[in-house]
């Protein structure tokens, strides 16, 4: 399983979202298709996820 954080232009009704994949193929294509749109994203793993939301919450906490 793979996740996808894609990031639009801020005038879209999304500009941040998080879409799974099963494989990397996927998620790739679905990669290609996101930059096509003026879209960016970032592709990670089960444990580059996990990784990704440890960090993300910890900055978080120290915001508040």
């Amino acid at each position: 399983m793979y996740r996808v954080l894609i990031k639009y232009p801020p005038e879209y009704k999304t500009p941040l979202r998080v879409a799974e994949r099963d494989d990397k193929l996927d998620a790739i294509d679905l990669l290609d298709e996101v930059e096509q749109g003026f879209g960016s994203c970032l592709i990670f793993n089960e444990e580059e996820w996990k990784e990704f939301l440890k960090i993300s919450i910890s900055l978080i906490k120290n915001t508040i």
